[in-house]
């Protein structure tokens, strides 16, 4: 299988392991960086790859789905599609994706759609969390302690075009929260992940966190399956926090790591090999 890891992240972990994967299984796999000259071969390409699993997350910029969306122009299968990476990449946008198909989320608003005093009526506080809509590995998130400290960051980040997310602080399992895989619309593995920092409400192995793999309880599953296949992701990492109200949904990733358990690149391949096989994926502008 010709196979085209389409990623914009430099040095990473998950990419290496994606690599190693494919050319142990003896696939060809080559890394494609959204813009390289890579993508000017695509006009009277006579050898397509089979599919391009991609790896782009909401810090790649806008131009990386634009180049994607060329590729899957030429009847490429794409995991996941040019769709797919829209509708999940502002977080704003997908809450609102995932409120309309009534997944669980906590309370949020897009403050720069909304006025601060009629935001403080839907999610009363403090405290609360306050989300930049494009940011990942737990960066742009942080824990506003205050009214005062509120105002304060807003006035800090100014104006921003995307707007600001705030949410709703669900203090039932401070610093925890749950990770599900899901490949081809199925939940395939999950993992607890947990602060190592006793002030730390972020959970995210890049800030230190750690997971164990847990096992998928019917719950879990269904509500990280509807969420993907509300996003059209056919390749998501769900993460999930426990509170009184059940599991909320605080977070769709597109672009999920890899690195939190030896047997993910090889399910992850598992799923990319039978895809191939059966051809049940088209690519989605």
């Amino acid at each position: 299988m010709k196979v085209w890891l389409y990623s914009h992240l430099q040095n990473s972990p998950g990419n290496d392991l994606v690599l190693q994967e494919g050319k142990r299984r003896g696939h060809l796999i080559s890394l494609i960086e959204p813009g390289s000259r890579h993508l000017d071969l695509l006009r009277g390409l006579n050898d397509p790859p089979d599919l391009v699993f991609t790896r782009v997350g909401s810090a790649a910029p806008e131009s990386a789905i634009d180049y994607l969306t060329t590729i899957a122009s030429f009847g490429i299968r794409c995991l996941n599609s040019p769709m797919g990476l829209r509708k999940s990449r502002h977080k704003g946008v997908a809450y609102g994706y995932l409120a309309q198909a009534l997944v669980p989320i906590p309370k949020t608003v897009l403050v720069g759609c909304e006025k601060l005093e009629k935001t403080l009526e839907i999610i009363p506080g403090p405290p609360w969390i306050l989300k930049l809509p494009l940011s990942t590995k737990g960066q742009g998130v942080c824990l506003v302690e205050s009214l005062r400290s509120l105002r304060s960051v807003l006035d800090a980040l100014g104006d921003p075009a995307q707007g600001v997310l705030l949410q709703e602080f669900v203090d039932f399992a401070p610093g925890s929260d749950t990770r599900v895989l899901v490949y081809g619309g199925k939940a395939r593995i999950a993992a607890r992940r947990q602060a190592t920092e006793k002030d730390e409400f972020r959970s995210n192995m890049h800030l230190g966190g750690g997971a164990e793999q847990i096992e998928l309880s019917p719950e879990l599953a269904q509500i990280a399956e509807t969420a993907a296949a509300t996003l059209n992701l056919d390749i998501a990492g769900v993460d999930l926090i426990e509170s009184e109200r059940g599991f909320l949904v605080v977070e769709v990733n597109s672009s999920p790591g890899l690195t939190a358990s030896k047997a993910l690149p090889g399910l992850l391949f598992d799923y990319l090999e039978k895809t191939n096989q059966t051809g049940s994926v088209r690519s989605q502008n």
